[in-house]
């Protein structure tokens, strides 16, 4: 098992957190199947290789339809697949 360790003492954005996974070896099609998997319908993720400030990075990007998608959070953990933690 692998272990990452974040302490964003100013902060982290979403998205700057799950580029950061992503070219760590994170697979890309395990976020891009994530909304499916979530059973949001309409929901979209586009993944680009960016440049920012010099610095190479991936830019993870949500498209959300005209409906939205909406569920509670617990809802949404639990379809997600992820292992709850006790």
């Amino acid at each position: 098992m692998r272990i990452a360790i974040l302490d964003p003492a100013a902060g982290i954005s979403g998205d700057m957190t799950l580029g950061a996974l992503l070219a760590l070896g994170v697979p890309q099609t395990w976020l891009e199947g994530l909304p499916a998997r979530l059973g949001l319908t309409g929901v979209g993720v586009a993944v680009r290789d960016v440049v920012r400030s010099g610095v190479a990075c991936k830019q993870v990007e949500f498209t959300i339809g005209r409906e939205g998608a909406r569920f509670g959070v617990g809802q949404g953990t639990r379809r997600s697949g992820v292992p709850a933690h006790r």
